[in-house]
């Protein structure tokens, strides 16, 4: 009889040992729950401008409005209506803990980029900014994109100052059709090629090579300012103080994006296209 219970509990534990083994490579297979893995996301800025100046990207970003800053109709939703003194500023967060890879941390290396937005500007007269990657210890940003004056209807006259390290670099080009009209506007830099180009409505319009400048770090950062230049805020975020050829942006601004990748061709018309 001892015997007899001996060997049931033997086969009733080879049996429960098979099904185990079973589940761990049967077929059809066990359907256990799939891990959920956070995937990387390059965007690290998104403002929609829904009645606010808070960034959509996913990143917690503190932000501070500066002046009477509006929202109006857009070409998609609401967006940012500047004025005199508008602005905003973007504070990206130092690292809480050791190992932490902030995004303060993430832009500072940044390698390469894209900034890309919707805006309907009036024309200008005087130096209009757009966006700047601050730099405390000098008087242009790490980078920084705005508007020239310009007396030609409907031609914008932009201008870009990127800063790598001890190199720097300006760009200045106009374009028409983007005054006074909804257009669309790309900044890229592909660190690997070493690609800076310009696209207006998903198409390039401008293009050059950065030789040997690789990937792009960015010094002495203060905060980031968008909708007028980093010297015209209060405080300033530059070595300077306000200039009075200056201004903050007057026009609209719509779906501000900012990534630490040089978007693909398609990516870009994709945004414009959405």
């Amino acid at each position: 009889m001892k015997k007899y219970i001996l060997y049931i509990s033997f086969m009733v534990s080879l049996i429960a040992f098979t099904s185990c083994y079973q589940d761990l490579g049967q077929d059809p297979p066990f359907d256990y729950p799939e891990e959920v893995i956070p995937q990387y996301n390059p965007q690290k800025l998104l403002f929609t401008f829904e009645g606010n100046v808070k960034n959509v990207s996913g990143y917690k970003v503190p932000t501070l409005s500066k002046g009477n800053i509006t929202y109006t109709e857009g070409k998609k939703g609401k967006a940012y209506q500047g004025g005199e003194g508008t602005y905003v500023l973007i504070s990206p967060r130092t690292p809480r803990f050791a190992g932490d890879i902030s995004l303060k941390d993430t832009i500072a290396n940044l390698g390469s980029f894209t900034v890309a937005f919707w805006m309907n500007c009036p024309q200008v007269n005087k130096g209009t900014g757009i966006f700047s990657i601050s730099n405390t210890k000098n008087f242009w940003g790490n980078l920084d994109i705005f508007l020239d004056g310009n007396q030609t209807a409907g031609e914008g006259r932009f201008k870009v100052f990127l800063r790598n390290g001890g190199k720097d670099k300006w760009v200045e080009k106009k374009f028409s059709g983007t005054i006074d009209e909804w257009v669309h506007m790309t900044f890229r830099y592909n660190s690997k090629t070493e690609k800076f180009d310009i696209l207006k409505n998903g198409e390039e319009v401008f293009a050059t090579t950065l030789t040997g400048w690789g990937r792009i770090t960015c010094n002495d950062m203060g905060d980031l300012v968008l909708g007028t230049f980093s010297f015209q805020t209060d405080p300033p975020q530059s070595s300077a103080k306000a200039q009075t050829w200056a201004q903050s942006f007057p026009g609209k601004l719509e779906n501000f994006a900012f990534y630490n990748k040089a978007l693909t061709d398609e990516q870009i018309k994709a945004l414009y296209n959405e």
